[in-house]
């Protein structure tokens, strides 16, 4: 799978801003179905979201899509412990052809991005 990568952060709150900034051009869409549980102290699936048994809960993206969504980067870096402050990512999309993400990218003019290579998991977890 390709991760297209915008940013990266160790404050989710910097890396929603910059999101919803990202969002307010007509061709980025960020539906905002994680949420910083500060309580707890992590990401999570919205507690109202349509997939009962992980709302409330974190489920890491895996599917391709072209959404932004931010996303702890250790589940893209296959298990490796990120280092620099790097731990979590804007991801505005998942590929599996290097093809199709800078494509995207084209399409959307981003001009700052990385598109990491990474193995995902694809099965079940429920």
């Amino acid at each position: 799978m390709y991760i297209v990568k915008l940013d990266s952060s160790y404050n989710y709150q910097d890396l929603n801003h910059k999101a919803e900034k990202l969002s307010k051009s007509p061709k980025i869409e960020y539906p905002k179905n994680r949420v910083w549980d500060s309580a707890r102290g992590f990401l999570v699936l919205s507690y109202n979201d349509s997939d009962e048994i992980y709302a409330g809960e974190f489920a890491p993206r895996r599917w391709p899509s072209t959404e932004l969504s931010i996303e702890p980067l250790i589940y893209y870096t296959e298990g490796r412990i990120p280092t620099g402050g790097e731990l979590f990512i804007i991801v505005a999309g998942i590929f599996y052809e290097k093809d199709a993400a800078d494509n995207y990218i084209d399409s959307v003019n981003f001009d700052n991005y990385q598109i990491l290579k990474s193995k995902v998991y694809l099965g079940c977890v429920h």
